[in-house]
Formats: C-alpha cells, sequence, structure tokens
C-alpha cells in the first residue's frame, strides 16, 4: 500500500509537538474525562480542564513504571505499574497505597485498566504470564480471574473493559468484551503470533482493536464482527480509537529507522498521516503508547525517547471542531 502522505492544506492539519520541557522518558499513558496521565522516569499528570503539567516522582524503591492507568472519573483515582508491586494514588485523605507481589511469583502487571465492575469502578490487571485479577478496594483484595491467558487489557472511557488471547494459539485466540464486569461476550479473533512482542489493545463501545507490535492491526466493531485486519495499518504498534463509539476511526503508530508517523483509518477505510517524527542521522523516536482527549480535541501519543507527543485535531475551513462522542 502507498504510503500516505501529511495534509497540504491548513484546514486539515494537525498541530502539535512535544510538550514536555525538558524532555523526559514517557512510557505509557492513560486518560479520560480530560484527565491525562503519564509514567516514565517520572509520573506527569494534567487534571480535566488544566493546562499545565503537573509532575511528582515515579514510585521510590520499585522499579522501572511498566504501565499507567486513570480512572473515568471522580475521585480520579490513578494507578502506576512498576517492576515490583502496584500503586494508587487518589485514595480518601490523599492516601497511597502499595501493593507487592508475592516474593515467589515476582509478577508484574504490563497492563492496568480501571473499568466498571457492577454499580463501582475498579482496577483490572493483567499479569505478565497472562492472568487477569481486579483490585477490590471496597473488600481490600485482587481477585483473579478463570480466564485463559490474556495478551492484553483495555478499557474506554465509559469503563467498557476488552482482553485479547492471541498466545493461545490460533485455534483459540479470541477476544472478551464486558460492560459491566458480570457478564463476558467472547468473539474469535484472528491470530498473530506473538512471539515476545507487546500487544496493544483499545476498545471504544462494541469496538475492539489489537495490534501486535510492528505486526499490524485488526478491528471487531461489534459482539457479532468478525476481526478483520486493518491494512492501512499493517506495521502498527500502538492504537487508540478517535472517539466512543462503535464507527470511530482508529488511530496506529507506524515506524521504519528514519520516520515515526502516526495514520488514522476511519470506518470506511480512509486513512490520513496526522504526524511524522524524523530524526536526520539517528533512529526515529518511538511511541510506546496513544490515548485520545476528547475535551482538548487532543491526541496523545507517550515517547519513551521524547516525551509527550500532543496532535490536535483541526477544526477545518470556517468551521468549529467537529462534535465526537
Amino acid at each position: 500500500m502507498k504510503r500516505p502522505r501529511l495534509p497540504s492544506s491548513p484546514d486539515e492539519t494537525w498541530d502539535g509537538g512535544f510538550v514536555l520541557s525538558p524532555v523526559q522518558p514517557v512510557r505509557d499513558v492513560s486518560g479520560a474525562g480530560g484527565m491525562i496521565f503519564g509514567g516514565g522516569d517520572a509520573l506527569v499528570m494534567l487534571r480535566p480542564g488544566g493546562e499545565q503539567w503537573k509532575g511528582r516522582p515515579a514510585p521510590e524503591d520499585l522499579g522501572p513504571v511498566l504501565a499507567v492507568a486513570v480512572e473515568q472519573g471522580p475521585p480520579w483515582r490513578y494507578a502506576v505499574s512498576s517492576a515490583l508491586g502496584i500503586t494508587l494514588y487518589g485514595l480518601p485523605n490523599d492516601q497511597m497505597l502499595t501493593l507487592r507481589a508475592p516474593d515467589d511469583t515476582g509478577a508484574r502487571a504490563t497492563h492496568m485498566a480501571w473499568a466498571s465492575f457492577g454499580e463501582e469502578r475498579v482496577l483490572y490487571l493483567r499479569w505478565d504470564d497472562g492472568g487477569v485479577a481486579r483490585v477490590r478496594l471496597d473488600l481490600g483484595t485482587i481477585e483473579d480471574l478463570a480466564f485463559m491467558p490474556m495478551d492484553a487489557i483495555a478499557s474506554d472511557v465509559n469503563g467498557v473493559l476488552a482482553m485479547v488471547a492471541l498466545g493461545v494459539g490460533a485455534a483459540d485466540a479470541h477476544a472478551l468484551f464486558t460492560r459491566d464486569g458480570t457478564r463476558f461476550e467472547e468473539r474469535p479473533a484472528i491470530f498473530v503470533p506473538v512471539d515476545g512482542a507487546r500487544v496493544h489493545l483499545a476498545v471504544a463501545d462494541t469496538a475492539i482493536a489489537y495490534a501486535v507490535e510492528a505486526k499490524g492491526a485488526h478491528v471487531s466493531r461489534g459482539v457479532d464482527d468478525d476481526f478483520a485486519p486493518v491494512e492501512a495499518l499493517a506495521g502498527a504498534g500502538p492504537i487508540a480509537f478517535h472517539g466512543s463509539t462503535a464507527d470511530s476511526a482508529l488511530f496506529g503508530a507506524v515506524w521504519s529507522k528514519d520516520v515515526c508517523a502516526i495514520d488514522r483509518v476511519d470506518a470506511n477505510g480512509e486513512v490520513q498521516r496526522i504526524a511524522e517524527i524524523g530524526a536526520n542521522d539517528a533512529d526515529a523516536p518511538r511511541i510506546a503508547a496513544m490515548v485520545w482527549d476528547r475535551s482538548r480535541r487532543a491526541l496523545w501519543a507517550a515517547s519513551p525517547h521524547a516525551g509527550f507527543l500532543k496532535s490536535e485535531e483541526p477544526r477545518g475551513k470556517g468551521k468549529k471542531r467537529p462534535s465526537l462522542n
């Protein structure tokens, strides 16, 4: 497929650039309701309605940050997974809670997501052995869930949870979907060998998309819809939906040695390149994760090499920015 080009018209151009000064690594990003939270060597946060980034040190003595997750609404709890444990912030009286894996397991949470469980929101975890659990703060427990090993979990801005299993093999590859954490619906997935690569997952209402690092993306937009390859994102890694409805466009980060790009593919397959990052004689900076920020009409991309990249949606000639869910 021919490589898409950046728009030439100002009315179609996504404005943006790197926003953290000084530059610092950001390895993961999570956001909902206008709150954007990233983790790397330090933790950085943009509060709902805010314009100034706030920072705090990463959890001490827990090793490098692996993943972050922010709650979809008040009280805006947020979690950080590190090599040696999980820290939760935003608890009553500004308390912090650190959960350490048992010494005999050494389990690490590679993916986290706040999502619905009945009438409450809980933190779901995907351990590095594929096990899935949820943190019940009201009970002070971590509940293991009886699923096949999963390769990724994710939630949307409304607390819908999805997960995907690929490492189980071609015959058993599948995705799970739930609105309330009590009833899970399954749909077959297209098998892609994982081979140790990171699996990225995005969900928007009934739409689920997954991408195996540098091996391409697949999407299913309804509980009865099969997964299909997204041809324009054949080399994608990190992905994010442009909105919260099942027909939302899909962003994907793709790269070669000299350029890292973000492409947007709508539900009809139309492709638009919204950003390119070059590095002259050096390797192009990588993107590790992305999240759509409805309140600011912007896509945030986390880079372990260059911090946060902001790509702001164009207004279009003589128009206000369109209203997306």
